[in-house]
């Protein structure tokens, strides 16, 4: 497959970061967020229409990332399978980049503001056990190198199958795992292992967010396998509306079995991942097809798309003031209207823009800092 035509992965992973940026600036700054967010919880909507809409796609962020990481991780992983499992470059340099990322993720969480209160004590703030986005996505590529290894062992199942029923089966689970409000799982296991499965600081944890890293691997397989096909006239909509019926039927399925049990209230919750996916598929649908209609390269774009995991360590670092202790938030605080944070997160987007466009200098000092070169950076979604 050449460059051009996975061009359309690079623009789906700068609108996941874009969404990512927009909203992380919004729910930081705007005066009335949290009580507008908790009455749209309770009631199903607040007294602000707009506000609603953009939870709404705010909503759809965390799928789209985290389903796009996992399609361009098995991409790549697929596309170099050469030789035995531990023989393949891919596989080490995949393993390097999970523990890399988990590493960050427990990094980001820590800050100079806590020393007094906590790590002059010798114990360490409660918030450094979340388990966050990219602790979830330094672990979901380190399983799904995992059920590789399981896939190189019997090769009579695909893998993309393989990806499937572990994605799936994340998915059934998840309501199980996640029912109880008080009771954490594992019971009395420590904070870092709960926190990984439901606990007191769960931000993005394994069940259900392994699941769109799974089922984006096994569409990152299908792409590799079909790459042929792309460029064909109709494949790409033949392909999404597949990929939507499959969610929707799945959505379908569990709300009928969810009906015949009005008693069992998780089975009343296990679906909105398989709604979300859908809307994630249609979003990459729509990608492949302005990218083959258009040819669209808007250097904005793929520079933010190409250094996806630089831009999300930074707006940490400048907008909470993680680990130097001082960010945007300290001197913004929730103090703006709505307005004036959509203006804000618009002047965001475009710092960081500006950044990842014309100043590569700021982008190669950064990579320094981390384990793994720019090609491998670039990769990572």
């Amino acid at each position: 497959m050449s460059n051009s035509r996975l061009h359309f992965i690079d623009v789906t992973r700068s609108l996941a970061i874009l969404l990512m940026l927009q909203g992380h600036f919004i729910s930081a700054t705007f005066v009335d967020y949290s009580e507008k967010a908790a009455t749209l919880r309770t009631t199903g909507a607040s007294d602000n229409f707009w506000f609603d809409l953009w939870c709404q796609f705010r909503g759809f962020t965390p799928p789209l990332f985290f389903t796009i990481t996992g399609l361009v991780f098995a991409y790549l992983l697929t596309r170099n399978a050469n030789g035995t499992f531990w023989q393949q470059k891919r596989v080490r340099k995949g393993l390097n980049r999970g523990l890399s990322i988990i590493f960050w993720g427990y990094a980001l969480q820590l800050s100079i503001s806590y020393y007094d209160g906590y790590y002059s004590k010798g114990i360490m703030n409660p918030r450094f056990y979340s388990f966050h986005v990219l602790q979830c996505i330094g672990l979901g590529l380190i399983t799904l190198l995992l059920l590789y290894w399981i896939f190189t062992l019997i090769k009579k199942i695909p893998f993309e199958a393989i990806l499937i029923v572990a994605g799936v089966a994340v998915f059934v689970i998840s309501p199980f795992i996640n029912s109880g409000d008080a009771e954490y799982f594992p019971l009395h296991g420590p904070a870092i292992i709960q926190n990984a499965f439901h606990g007191t600081n769960s931000i993005f944890p394994i069940f259900p967010w392994f699941g769109f890293i799974f089922l984006g691997g096994a569409i990152g397989v299908l792409i590799h396998k079909y790459q042929h096909k792309l460029g064909q006239k109709g494949f790409t909509l033949r392909i999404t509306v597949i990929g939507l019926a499959a969610c929707l039927s799945a959505y379908a399925l569990i709300a009928i079995v969810g009906k015949q049990f009005p008693s069992n209230t998780y089975l009343g919750r296990g679906y909105w991942q398989f709604s979300q996916l859908a809307v994630v598929i249609l979003i990459m649908g729509l990608m492949m097809h302005i990218q083959q209609k258009w040819k669209l390269k808007i250097p904005f774009l793929i520079a933010i798309g190409q250094n996806t995991l630089v831009v999300y360590v930074l707006h940490v670092i400048v907008l909470y003031g993680a680990i130097i202790g001082i960010g945007l938030k300290t001197f913004i605080g929730s103090s703006l209207t709505f307005g004036q944070a959509l203006f804000g997160a618009i002047l965001f987007i475009f710092l960081f823009g500006f950044i990842t466009k014309y100043q590569p200098a700021i982008i190669r000092g950064f990579k320094r800092l981390l384990p793994w070169s720019k090609k491998e950076m670039n990769e990572v979604a």
